[in-house]
């Protein structure tokens, strides 16, 4: 059971980001945002008092069998990728940090309130 309010989970999305992103399944979580391959951003339907939350994401099984895993993108600063009402992030997998946009993805987003 996932428990929700003060000192819980803020926001969660279970998403399918192949191709034009579609939400599953959600919980204070207005869209997700397409960034590019890989490139996916959480838009939270209530915002956090600041950006200093904890968060984290899983993928599902890909084709070829290689750990796939979540980072933030390369490239940005963090005031871009993680705001108050946002989180952005980069789907990659295997040893070669290959781009990867699965049917299966999940992005939790941690904040005492």
């Amino acid at each position: 059971m996932a428990y929700y309010g003060t000192k819980t989970i803020h926001a969660w999305v279970n998403f399918n980001s192949s191709g034009t992103p579609s939400i599953r399944a959600s919980y204070n979580c207005s869209s997700i945002g397409d960034y590019g391959t890989c490139h996916m951003q959480l838009n939270m339907s209530t915002a956090v008092g600041n950006s200093n939350y904890g968060w984290y994401g899983s993928i599902g099984h890909h084709s070829d069998n290689q750990q796939g895993w979540i980072s933030s993108p390369s490239g940005t600063s963090m005031s871009t990728w993680k705001t108050s009402s946002s989180l952005r992030c980069r789907s990659v997998y295997g040893n070669q940090a290959s781009n990867i946009e699965p049917h299966d993805q999940t992005m939790v987003i941690l904040y005492n309130t």
